[in-house]
């Protein structure tokens, strides 16, 4: 008899990714219904947040920007800019070449 366990090779897709804090400048979208995040990483660099918001993330990010939001630049019809202190957001950031950054959740207010 053929002994098939040893035929079958296991592999395992390791996905390399950190989560961090980072600032919430912008929204895509509409402020009831935010679709993307531009955020700015530790870095220093500003990102936006990749695939779009669930209904489920967006509702507590436009509980909290409500009121805050401002029209983006003229170009940007569906860009929302933060006012005053911008709040912390928590994101994974995938690293190799696609380095998405991914919404996680809201930080709590200090």
């Amino acid at each position: 008899m053929l002994d098939l366990s040893a035929l079958v090779q296991l592999r395992q897709k390791i996905r390399h990714s950190e989560t961090t804090n980072a600032q919430l400048l912008a929204v895509t979208g509409t402020p009831r219904r935010p679709q993307a995040l531009l955020v700015r990483l530790p870095d220093g660099n500003t990102a936006v947040t990749t695939p779009r918001l669930t209904p489920v993330q967006a509702l507590p990010i436009a509980d909290v920007l409500a009121g805050r939001l401002e029209p983006g630049p003229p170009d940007t019809a569906s860009t929302w800019t933060v006012t005053g202190e911008p709040p912390l957001v928590e994101v994974t950031v995938g690293s190799g070449r696609h380095s998405t950054v991914r919404y996680v959740r809201l930080r709590p207010q200090e």
